[in-house]
């Protein structure tokens, strides 16, 4: 019977498709059947080796952060300004279901500060300085205020910040697909300058990919906004951002306001990486 090369490769193609597949089975199998400790079992075990937990959700415009402090037991959340609401606000949680029950969750606006444009529109400026350096000056002033509240280093502070969005996709308006938008460059340009500052101060840094922030802190990597929050209210049983900062909440909307949802972000962050530091290295 003659050799038929075809048939050949068509066998060999198959049999690979078919250990591919078993490999994912078993891949998704294991990822099923892993445990994953109780978050009070996982605070206990990092207080041990931490005073200071913080979680930073870097953006151009709704930077949020979060400090988990283990000496004083206080949750401090921190956000962007851009409405009116409350200031400043502090509640102890009482709820015995919550893994933090009898931690105080203080919650601090920060000012608004000057805008950064997401588009290819140049940032505005009454000075005859070009626009890159008004941009850079824009990040500074960010940079500045977040290291100003997180005070000076030690090596029992772990800050975590979500890494880079690598595969994100956007498309045109012709319906093709393309790189980096305008605000994404710059949100990239601006997460450097704030890893290089924090490691100037003498601050490790651990990042974190955000599908596997929203894997660890809602159980679903592609969970949306109201999802983090409903595990933020729900699961934890934390108290409620909309009565403190005194916003209306809009049981037909799934969005999520700022600065609410930055601050569960960055809550959210600081949790997911106390479950990494935990993992055996790979």
């Amino acid at each position: 019977m003659p050799f038929n090369i075809e048939e050949a490769i068509a066998k060999i193609r198959t049999k690979r498709a078919l250990e591919s597949t078993t490999k994912t089975k078993e891949t998704k199998a294991k990822r099923k059947c892993k445990k994953i400790e109780p978050l009070s079992t996982v605070l206990a075990e990092i207080a041990k080796k931490f005073e200071r937990v913080v979680g930073i959700d870097m953006s151009l415009n709704n930077p949020g952060m979060c400090i988990v402090c283990f000496t004083t037991k206080t949750i401090q959340l921190f956000g962007l300004r851009n409405r009116k609401c409350e200031t400043a606000t502090q509640r102890l949680i009482e709820d015995p279901e919550s893994p933090f029950h009898k931690w105080l969750v203080q919650v601090n606006l920060i000012e608004q500060i000057s805008p950064i444009a997401s588009s290819n529109e140049a940032e505005t400026s009454t000075t005859e300085e070009t626009s890159s350096t008004v941009r850079m000056k824009r990040y500074d002033e960010r940079v500045r205020v977040l290291c100003s509240i997180i005070g000076e280093s030690n090596a029992k502070t772990m800050i975590a910040i979500e890494d880079y969005a690598y595969k994100v996709r956007v498309r045109s308006k012709n319906n093709f697909q393309c790189g980096y938008t305008e605000a994404q460059r710059k949100l990239t340009e601006l997460g450097g300058i704030l890893r290089w500052s924090l490691m100037q101060r003498g601050f490790n840094l651990y990042e974190i990919v955000p599908s596997k922030v929203k894997r660890l802190f809602s159980s679903y990597g592609g969970a949306k906004k109201f999802n983090m929050c409903n595990t933020y209210e729900d699961i934890l049983h934390m108290p409620s951002l909309y009565e403190m900062l005194n916003i209306k909440r809009r049981e037909t909307s799934n969005s999520t306001p700022h600065p609410i949802e930055d601050m569960v972000d960055a809550f959210a962050v600081a949790i997911s990486v106390m479950y990494c530091s935990l993992e055996p290295p790979h």
